[in-house]
């Protein structure tokens, strides 16, 4: 679990050394209804190569489901939201 409450958070996936975040189904859910919850997902597509930015956003109060594969290179989270892997 993670919770985002500022600044953006940057999580190292499966793609690199030392993962913080393993792949699956990541559900964020906003602790406001005015809290929009957001991801920005780098994958690692050949070596030394990454893919470009890959951003998902939900609307204003409503949950975000994403799904993290293991060759994610970097997650960067946020919103006011909590983070559960599924």
């Amino acid at each position: 679990r993670w919770l985002t409450t500022g600044p953006d958070l940057v999580l190292h996936g499966q793609g690199r050394r030392n993962p913080e975040v393993r792949a699956g189904t990541w559900t964020a859910t906003p602790q406001t209804d005015e809290t929009s919850c957001r991801a920005e997902v780098v994958d690692v597509v050949a070596a030394g190569e990454t893919s470009p930015p890959e951003t998902h956003a939900a609307d204003p109060g409503q949950p975000l489901t994403l799904e993290l594969n293991d060759h994610m290179f970097t997650a960067t989270l946020g919103g006011y939201c909590l983070w559960q892997r599924g």
